[in-house]
């Protein structure tokens, strides 16, 4: 399931100028890479914005996750495997 139909409640997470992650829903906590992961891999549906523009940068966070948690972490998700992308 994925949008509306999907019941899991969709977080929002802001963007700083500064690149770091604020939790909306948690008082404005911040959420570092490995964490965005962990929630990731628990299913969370998260949506990231721009905190000036207002724009989505979902996609780039997750970029980023990518690659500063692949290497340290035999895979993203845990997958067996040498942390390298071919």
């Amino acid at each position: 399931m994925t949008g509306a139909d999907d019941p899991r409640p969709l977080s929002f997470l802001l963007r700083t100028r500064d690149g770091q992650l604020r939790d909306t829903g948690a008082g404005g906590e911040i959420v570092g890479p490995e964490e965005f992961r962990a929630r990731l891999q628990a299913g969370e549906r998260l949506r990231v914005r721009h905190e000036t523009t207002g724009a989505d940068c979902t996609l780039d966070v997750v970029a980023q996750v990518i690659a500063v948690c692949l290497p340290a972490q035999r895979g993203l998700f845990g997958a067996p495997g040498d942390g390298t992308v071919t």
